[in-house]
Protein backbone atom coordinates (compact mmCIF):
# COMPACT_ATOMS: atom_id res chain seq x y z
CA UNK A 1 0.00 0.00 0.00
CA UNK A 2 1.13 3.45 -0.82
CA UNK A 3 0.30 6.09 1.63
CA UNK A 4 0.20 10.06 -0.01
CA UNK A 5 -0.31 12.35 2.43
CA UNK A 6 -1.85 15.74 0.95
CA UNK A 7 -0.27 19.47 3.02
CA UNK A 8 -3.00 20.49 5.33
CA UNK A 9 -3.01 22.13 8.52
CA UNK A 10 0.53 21.69 9.97
CA UNK A 11 1.51 19.14 7.11
CA UNK A 12 3.29 21.75 4.72
CA UNK A 13 4.50 19.57 2.07
CA UNK A 14 3.11 16.30 0.44
CA UNK A 15 4.54 13.19 2.37
CA UNK A 16 4.19 9.18 0.40
CA UNK A 17 5.06 6.07 2.47
CA UNK A 18 4.94 2.51 1.68
CA UNK A 19 4.02 -0.76 3.42
CA UNK A 20 4.62 -4.27 2.39
CA UNK A 21 1.95 -5.71 3.54
CA UNK A 22 1.62 -9.36 2.99
CA UNK A 23 -0.73 -12.40 4.74
CA UNK A 24 -1.28 -10.07 7.79
CA UNK A 25 2.41 -9.28 8.03
CA UNK A 26 4.51 -6.12 7.46
CA UNK A 27 7.36 -6.84 5.73
CA UNK A 28 8.61 -3.27 4.99
CA UNK A 29 8.22 0.19 5.55
CA UNK A 30 9.70 3.37 4.47
CA UNK A 31 8.77 7.07 3.45
CA UNK A 32 9.21 7.05 -0.49
CA UNK A 33 11.02 10.20 -2.56
CA UNK A 34 11.22 11.12 -5.88
CA UNK A 35 13.83 8.48 -6.61
CA UNK A 36 12.26 5.25 -5.19
CA UNK A 37 9.97 3.53 -7.69
CA UNK A 38 7.38 1.22 -5.84
CA UNK A 39 4.19 -0.75 -7.54
CA UNK A 40 1.69 -0.70 -5.20
CA UNK A 41 -1.37 -2.79 -5.27
CA UNK A 42 -3.61 -0.17 -3.20
CA UNK A 43 -2.88 3.81 -3.46
CA UNK A 44 -4.25 5.71 -0.96
CA UNK A 45 -4.61 9.84 -0.67
CA UNK A 46 -6.41 12.34 1.44
CA UNK A 47 -5.13 15.47 2.72
CA UNK A 48 -3.55 15.47 5.97
CA UNK A 49 -6.42 16.28 8.24
CA UNK A 50 -9.00 13.24 6.88
CA UNK A 51 -6.24 10.88 7.34
CA UNK A 52 -5.68 12.34 11.31
CA UNK A 53 -9.44 12.04 11.45
CA UNK A 54 -9.74 8.20 10.74
CA UNK A 55 -6.95 7.59 12.90
CA UNK A 56 -8.94 9.10 15.89
CA UNK A 57 -11.64 7.47 15.05
CA UNK A 58 -13.59 10.59 14.33
CA UNK A 59 -14.13 9.13 10.60
CA UNK A 60 -15.02 6.01 9.88
CA UNK A 61 -12.33 4.46 7.29
CA UNK A 62 -14.72 2.55 5.03
CA UNK A 63 -17.18 5.77 4.36
CA UNK A 64 -13.93 8.07 3.98
CA UNK A 65 -13.24 6.05 0.94
CA UNK A 66 -16.87 5.49 -0.25
CA UNK A 67 -17.31 9.06 0.14
CA UNK A 68 -13.80 10.04 -1.70
CA UNK A 69 -12.56 11.37 1.53
CA UNK A 70 -9.75 9.46 1.06
CA UNK A 71 -8.90 8.21 -2.60
CA UNK A 72 -8.33 4.62 -3.34
CA UNK A 73 -6.80 3.28 -6.71
CA UNK A 74 -6.77 -0.11 -6.72
CA UNK A 75 -9.44 -2.87 -6.66
CA UNK A 76 -12.23 -1.75 -4.36
CA UNK A 77 -13.55 -5.57 -4.73
CA UNK A 78 -10.49 -6.60 -3.49
CA UNK A 79 -11.15 -4.11 -0.63
CA UNK A 80 -14.56 -4.87 -0.47
CA UNK A 81 -14.32 -8.72 0.36
CA UNK A 82 -11.57 -7.81 2.42
CA UNK A 83 -13.57 -4.94 4.88
CA UNK A 84 -12.62 -6.49 8.30
CA UNK A 85 -9.10 -6.77 7.26
CA UNK A 86 -8.99 -3.13 6.21
CA UNK A 87 -11.11 -2.60 9.38
CA UNK A 88 -8.22 -4.63 11.30
CA UNK A 89 -5.44 -2.51 9.82
CA UNK A 90 -6.88 0.76 10.73
CA UNK A 91 -7.66 0.11 14.47
CA UNK A 92 -3.94 -1.37 14.99
CA UNK A 93 -2.71 2.08 13.45
CA UNK A 94 -5.06 3.99 15.65
CA UNK A 95 -3.19 1.67 18.59
CA UNK A 96 -0.11 2.53 18.07
CA UNK A 97 -0.41 6.36 17.05
CA UNK A 98 -0.64 8.78 19.59
CA UNK A 99 0.50 12.03 18.38
CA UNK A 100 -0.01 14.06 15.56
CA UNK A 101 1.20 17.39 13.65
Amino acid sequence: MKFVIEPSGPLKDEMAFYLDLWHGKCRDGYLLNEDKVVKPVFNLKAPYFNFVRVLKEELDPMQAMLTRKVSVKGSMAIMMRNVPTVLDFVRCCTEITDEFL
